[in-house]
Order: structure tokens, then sequence, then C-alpha cells
């Protein structure tokens, strides 16, 4: 769907006047959300190297540092030796997460010792992300309509032919000396007019036809998708982990079909499932929102680092003792 380059840009979520968070596009060698560069080969000496695949929770490059590093930081201060090579997609999902593992992992033929997918809320329902923000004003983002990778823009110019009518109305790429201004709260944007309640509509009514397809099961579109997942974890004789991510009100103990759908997915990978639910349930409802950003829908720093000590416990024996 994109790269990262390695020149970073910044970008910063402001509501009513209030920074809610200022982070870093910036991607590695490879143009993947990870601090570090990869090697294609395992060095051995009892390292375990686990591929792992999310969305913007695992990529979140909005926050100093994300739970697959920090989850490295944790376990490297035992003496441990993990390496989480971070494939996720800010904004993407199971058709990204298959794209990235044919088109990087699979193609490059890298040597790991499992896979990792870590499942917030939507992502098994996504299809193919798109993104772009060269030569524009505003960030272009969007899904293509159907699950068929023979459908997926084979050049830029493809691209941005179908970004061209996907711009975010609110959002501003700027200059540094404007970016600094918005900071600052010296830099403001044009007002525009938009009927809210026609787009709350729309969204709702999106989140619907969501609904209907996938309860809590897969169209054919998906269940490829998956397979070639699977056909890869089999023919390298990879293990497996499908981790849940909750939002908000899944940690304060409310089920969804995401959790379902989550482990139906963990199912038909044969892959080990892991409720990352119990992350938070020691939590109070106070404690939990101070972990979560007021306006935005994710984990905060300390959310995430809650999340890496969990995925640190865990990861520590896996798949060793399984």
């Amino acid at each position: 769907g994109y790269t990262l380059t390695p020149t970073p840009s910044r970008f910063a979520r402001i509501n009513n006047g209030e920074i809610e968070y200022a982070g870093r596009f910036s991607g590695n060698a490879q143009g993947l959300p990870d601090r570090d560069d990869f090697s294609i080969h395992h060095r051995g000496n009892g390292l375990r190297r686990f591929a792992v695949f999310g969305d913007s929770y695992t990529a979140a490059q909005y926050l100093a540092s994300n739970w697959p590093d920090r989850t490295e930081d944790i376990l490297g201060k035992t003496g441990a030796q993990i390496q989480l090579l971070n494939f996720s997609t800010h904004g993407g999902g199971l058709a990204n997460w298959a794209s990235n593992l044919a088109g990087i992992l699979a193609r490059d033929n890298y040597q790991v010792d499992g896979l990792v997918f870590a499942v917030f809320d939507d992502d098994l329902e996504r299809t193919f992300t798109l993104a772009d923000g060269a030569g524009r004003d505003k960030l272009s983002f969007g899904h293509l309509a159907d699950w068929h990778p023979a459908d997926y823009p084979a050049s830029r110019d493809e691209a941005a032919a179908l970004l061209d009518k996907q711009e975010i109305k609110a959002s501003y790429i700027l200059s540094s000396d404007q970016f600094d201004a918005a900071l600052a709260g010296t830099w403001h944007p044009e007002r525009y007019w938009e009927f809210r309640i026609l787009k709350a509509a729309s969204y709702q009514l999106s989140r619907l036809r969501h609904w209907l397809r996938n309860q809590p099961g897969f169209s054919p579109g998906q269940r490829n998708r998956i397979e070639a997942l699977r056909q890869y974890a089999d023919e390298n004789e990879l293990p497996v982990l499908v981790v849940y991510v909750p939002g908000l009100a899944e940690a304060s103990g409310r089920s969804s079909r995401h959790y379902r759908q989550a482990g139906n997915f963990a199912a038909l990978l044969d892959a080990d499932f892991l409720d990352g639910r119990k992350a938070f349930e020691h939590f109070t409802t106070a404690q939990l929102q101070e972990r979560w950003f007021n306006n935005d829908a994710h984990w905060n720093q300390q959310g995430s680092d809650t999340f890496a000590a969990f995925m640190a416990s865990f990861l520590a024996d896996w798949p060793c003792l399984l």
C-alpha cells in the first residue's frame, strides 16, 4: 500500500486547539515502522526472530516507542534474545498483511522463527489499504473495493488515480515552518463546513455493512488471503500466534464480534490465540482511561507499554513451552 521513507515526516493530531500527540513517520531500510533495519539472515546463537503484522496500534509512530520495540527492550533486560520485525501497516489489515508477507518476507526469503498477527478491531475486514502524501496538500488514504490482488495498482500513477478521490479533508500537509506554527498555535486551517450528521450516519451505515458481511465468519476473498498466510507458515514450518488487541471498551469488559472473528482467524491458521484483553484486566475504568487518548482511538504510550509488558511475558517462552 505504501512505504515509509527514511527521511522523517512529523505529524500531529490537534483537536480543538489541543495537541493530542506529535509523532514522526519514518521507515527503516525496508520502508517499515521499525526502529531497526532488518537483516534477511538469521544469526542464530539463541536469537529468536518473529515477524509481526498489525495496524496503526502496532506501527504506532504517533508514540515515542511502539509495543514491538518496547517488548524487545523489556526482554533484552532479562537477557532474552528476541527480535520483532515490524511488518505492520498503519491503517492496514488482512490484505496488507498478506501483501507484505508475499512481497517482502517471502520474496526476500527472510529467516524467521514465527509469525505474530496483532488483530485490532476490524483489521480482518480491511481490504488493501493505500496512502500517499507526496506532492499533495492533504493526505490521501483509502481502501480498495475488493480482495483480489490482481486488482491492486501496479504503479504509483495507478495508485494516485485511485487516491485522488480519497483525500482526508481534515488533514493538512505543511512546510516545516507551518508545522512548527501549528504546534505553537499560530497556524490555523481554513474553516470548512461539513454535514456531520450525514457523515456520522454514513460511517454507521458502513459499519453495519461490515457487520452484515462478516458475522463473524469470512468471505471467499478474506479466506483466500488467510489461506495465503497459512500456506506460507505451513511450507516454512513456522509457528503462528494471533493476539487480539482490545480497544478501550473491550478492555473495560465488553466483548465483540471482532474478538470472535480473531479467534476464528487463529483457528484457520492453526495458530495459538492470545487474548490481549488480559493485559488490562486489573485496571479500573479510570486507570484504563488514563492509558487511552481522549480523542484518538488508540492506546497512548502508557497503554501501549502495558500491552508490551504483557507481550514480553508471553513471548519470553513462546513457542518453546507450548
